[in-house]
């Protein structure tokens, strides 16, 4: 706890006291008590006047050198008579979770890179969420005309398929489903502004714990000429 003073409180949180007892600390003024939080004048000063704060990742800098991550909370905290005595100010430790998130966006930075180099694209139907991401698609909106939506896919997903195509796709398919081969097929996708595309499609379905596709997962090679048929993965 901040008092109005700057004094720093007794604060009840036992990860905390192992890293400064409290009797150390009782009646200091914040900025003895924590240098570093002198970099959070201004904020607690905002604070003092009735603002409340809430900062998702803060950088903290630990005595003993060591860095985190923390998700951090101020509140003003009032006397009886309603004037403002301090401020509470909560922390909680969130470095896993900033370092996952972290961690995370680099995968999707190598992987995009991945796929330009590759000249690949990604999809993925996601049956929960009612969304359709990746390889030029996009979630239904309103007045939405152009493009292939969730809404489409979830009525025929084979709807893009040359018709010549479809049938052996279906059934490689059906055939993934039950246990078979992993789904590799080589199909045409007609285009209403050029030739049709050949397409080199790798899909994963996703399921529930009780078994139900829930997403599916898709990667394919895109070329416009039949000798796309000779691709291997």
């Amino acid at each position: 706890m901040h008092g109005r003073q700057g004094d720093a409180g007794h604060p009840g949180q036992p990860r905390w006291r192992a890293q400064r007892q409290s009797e150390d600390v009782a009646g200091q003024s914040l900025y003895e008590a924590y240098p570093d939080t002198q970099r959070w004048a201004p904020v607690y000063n905002r604070c003092l006047k009735g603002q409340q704060v809430q900062h998702d990742r803060v950088p903290v800098n630990l005595p003993d050198g060591r860095h985190l991550w923390a998700r951090v909370e101020i509140n003003p905290w009032r006397e009886a008579d309603g004037e403002i005595g301090g401020l509470l100010i909560m922390s909680v430790d969130v470095t896993r979770t900033a370092e996952a998130l972290e961690e995370a966006k680099r995968n999707e930075e190598r992987l995009k890179l991945a796929l330009e180099i590759g000249e690949l694209r990604m999809w993925e139907m996601d049956w929960k969420r009612r969304e359709l991401t990746g390889a030029g698609y996009q979630s239904p909106q309103a007045g939405e005309v152009d493009g292939s939506t969730y809404e489409e896919l979830d009525a025929d997903i084979w709807r893009a398929v040359h018709p010549a195509d479809r049938e052996g796709a279906t059934r490689a398919w059906d055939a993934y489903i039950e246990g078979g081969a992993p789904f590799r097929q080589v199909y045409r996708m007609p285009q209403m502004d050029g030739p049709h595309q050949w397409h080199y499609s790798a899909c994963e379905a996703i399921r529930d714990e009780r078994g139900r596709i829930v997403r599916v997962l898709g990667c394919c090679a895109i070329s416009t000429r039949k000798s796309a048929a000779n691709w291997s993965w």
